[in-house]
């Protein structure tokens, strides 16, 4: 079967879902869909559904987990928690035929790989499901008996390496779910697919064109393709466990080295000058060299990280005030060394870009969004939905600043993209049109 790019390969139900705690006064448990009004369970006055049969779809799991969350109400257990709950009843249940006939992509819960014997000397996931396991015997006391230490390390793996993030249209996450056919996707670098969600249905769509023969023949990614290869590398091996050895990541090395880039020392050369090992090379452009005793690199390649890490937990927390003022002193500092291609300087912006937005502060929020676009392009696919969401937020501020050409053609870009990786039936892709088609009335008048 050959499927062309902006096709739907195939639509998967989950097996099992969650959603983040954060996002329960908002969203759907059963079908992940944004509601104004959402009706508590009456029992366990945790769980919400927009209705009653989103509410009658979930409860031949929520009767038996409905017993277990009364034990520790009010308090809400960490999603991960009632992601493993969620698994050992459904797996008490025999529930997996319920999945409906997906043909090639046709897979139990018991087929998927557990990874146990690398979580057991991970001790960093060790410490992780020993609080799970804590949390647990508090849940089910009085309502059910838990498997056995061992099958309960499984079911941990299996959950750990086999879940995915299920995100709204602009890929912020709603939710953590684990659907039996997409385990068979494998991951890649420069991937032929991607992966979108329609409430809480996973839709596999083509990026490219692919003869599709079995489940091997189609790549999505697992993680965020900005990182550095190494970074990537490092992510994919401590969260699922493999060796990436896609032709992307053979391929490489001058993107990485533009990334990890820092700017020519001449003020007037637009240049850059990248890093080999520990030591940067002459500027790509003038041909400048680095001076040996430069004491504001040796601080910055010292400071870097720790301020990156303080910067991404405040916007963790939601303090936008917070990430605004932390990355400005970091750019002011570094001016004249962070180079605007640099994944340094691109993580700044976007940080910057999502924290004047939640102030409100468009005009700003524009200038740091328009930063992070050549980057973006640069370092995504071309079909990427993350280049495409950002495209759509900046031609959004655009129009609202009535910037209308501006808007146009950032708007454009976006629905070009979006309309393969979203499809036009999807909620995001409706948006998108509605913000186009307004554009060009204000452009008209």
């Amino acid at each position: 079967m050959k499927v062309e790019h902006g096709a739907v390969i195939q639509k998967f139900k989950p097996f099992v879902t969650v959603l983040s705690n954060e996002n329960h006064g908002s969203y759907c448990e059963s079908c992940f869909l944004k509601r104004t009004s959402l009706k508590s369970c009456t029992a366990c006055k945790t769980i919400k559904y927009c209705g009653v049969q989103c509410q009658r779809r979930e409860w031949n799991i929520h009767k038996l987990e409905c017993k277990c969350l009364k034990n520790t109400a009010p308090n809400v257990p960490l999603p991960s928690v009632r992601m493993m709950l969620r698994l050992i009843i459904k797996e008490k249940l025999d529930c997996e035929d319920d999945q409906g006939d997906y043909g090639i992509w046709r897979r139990g819960f018991a087929d998927l790989m557990s990874h146990s014997d690398d979580i057991k000397t991970d001790s960093k996931r060790c410490e992780q499901l020993t609080q799970i396991m804590f949390t647990l015997s508090s849940l089910t006391k009085g309502v059910m008996e838990l498997p056995s230490a061992q099958h309960i390390l499984e079911i941990f793996g299996k959950m750990l390496t086999n879940s995915f993030t299920i995100c709204n249209g602009e890929i912020q996450s709603l939710g953590v779910g684990l659907y039996l056919g997409a385990s068979w996707i494998d991951h890649s670098c420069d991937p032929n697919a991607v992966i979108v969600f329609e409430g809480n249905t996973l839709v596999l769509r083509a990026v490219k064109a692919i003869q599709i023969l079995s489940t091997r023949d189609i790549s999505v990614s697992y993680i965020d393709l900005l990182p550095t290869t190494k970074d990537r590398k490092d992510a994919l091996r401590e969260q699922y466990y493999f060796e990436c050895t896609c032709s992307h990541c053979s391929n490489c090395d001058i993107m990485d080295q533009k990334k990890l880039c820092i700017k020519c020392q001449d003020n007037s050369c637009t240049g850059f000058c990248v890093k080999t090992g520990n030591t940067f090379q002459c500027c790509n452009k003038c041909g400048l060299s680095i001076s040996e005793n430069n004491s504001l690199l040796e601080e910055f390649e010292k400071e870097t990280e720790n301020k990156l890490t303080e910067i991404k937990e405040a916007k963790d927390s939601k303090d936008a005030d917070l990430v605004l003022r932390l990355a400005k002193q970091y750019r002011n500092k570094y001016n004249r060394i962070l180079h605007p291609l640099s994944l340094r300087h691109t993580k700044l912006a976007d940080a910057m870009f999502d924290a004047c937005i939640d102030l409100g502060n468009w005009t700003d929020a524009l200038v740091y969004g328009l930063q992070t676009i050549e980057p973006y392009r640069q370092y995504y696919p071309s079909f990427s939905p993350i280049l495409g969401v950002q495209y759509m937020k900046i031609g959004k501020l655009q129009l609202y600043l009535q910037r209308f050409q501006d808007a146009l053609n950032s708007l454009k870009k976006a629905e070009s993209i979006i309309s393969v990786t979203h499809g036009k039936d999807h909620s995001l892709y409706v948006e998108l049109a509605e913000m186009l088609h307004q554009t060009c009335q204000e452009m008209q008048m």
